[in-house]
């Protein structure tokens, strides 16, 4: 729950997971998702802004000369398949770390009890430091022990993903579409 695999890329392209130093993700890493093909060498066919997303591929000796950044995160899994952990857009920057709330969402899913959640940033009053808020329903309408929440998010996140507040609500509000409003 919570997490979505990816396909299996196109005749001569590969996914790239990238992290932050360029460097690719080993097992289990976050990094951003790039598709490499070895035909990719002429982004000046497409639009100036899809032109930004092309980059050269930082791996020597690949024959892959671009690689498109695709906005997703991901991970690659034991199996070697990969996982979309979220978009890059909705990352922010909590004590100096780049984190996705989206997946500190996905994590606390998968916490035994927890149905629905969803995890914001709130900026604290003093100083307008960023930190993260999470707003959860569970299976049985009861509200659960933060600490138990956050001592099961501990566990698979970096401290700077681990909300600082924890908030039952009967159920999620959702829009039309069923995303959490």
């Amino acid at each position: 729950p919570g997490v979505q695999p990816i396909g299996r890329p196109i005749e001569h392209a590969e996914l790239v997971l990238l992290n932050q130093r360029d460097v690719v993700c080993s097992v289990g890493e976050l990094g951003d998702i790039h598709i490499g093909h070895r035909y990719a060498h002429q982004a000046y066919l497409t639009s100036d802004a899809e032109a930004g997303a092309f980059r050269p591929d930082p791996r020597p000796g690949t024959g892959v000369r671009l690689l498109y950044r695709t906005g997703d995160l991901g991970r690659w899994r034991p199996d070697g398949r990969a996982t979309i952990a979220g978009r890059r857009e909705d990352e922010l920057k909590i004590r100096g770390q780049r984190v996705n709330p989206a997946e500190v969402a996905a994590v606390l899913k998968e916490q035994p009890e927890v149905d629905q959640a969803a995890v914001l940033p709130h900026d604290q009053s003093c100083g307008g430091e960023k930190r993260l808020v999470a707003f959860y329903s569970t299976r049985h309408g009861r509200p659960l022990v933060a600490e138990d929440l956050f001592i099961g998010l501990q566990a698979r996140l970096p401290a700077a993903m681990i909300p600082a507040d924890f908030v039952h609500l009967p159920e999620l509000p959702v829009l039309a579409n069923g995303k959490v409003d």
